[in-house]
């Protein structure tokens, strides 16, 4: 009995942690979409990063259409190929 009100007590814990991270978040979104407006921008807040991926020799095709999903998730700017790495557009990378 005192291993399950242990564990009720870690686990309204995590919850009320989960549900502050969510209120800053949305308190710093907001702040930051406030300051954007104000200034006059709009757009995306975060631009995408000053960075290149180079993908070279990479066998797979999977491989590649993973790494290009995921760069456009982390708004990466260039995605390079060379040597003998597939490249769009390939039945396996859609």
């Amino acid at each position: 009995l005192a291993l399950a009100g242990a564990a009720a007590h870690n686990v309204a814990h995590a919850i009320r942690l989960a549900e502050a991270s969510a209120a800053e978040y949305i308190r710093s979104t907001d702040e930051a979409h406030a300051a954007a407006s104000a200034a006059g921008l709009s757009g995306p807040l975060r631009p995408g990063h000053e960075l290149a991926l180079v993908l070279d020799n990479v066998r797979s095709a999977y491989n590649v259409g993973s790494l290009l999903r995921t760069a456009d998730t982390a708004r990466v700017t260039q995605v390079l190929t060379c040597g003998y790495t597939p490249t769009p557009p390939h039945p396996k990378i859609d």
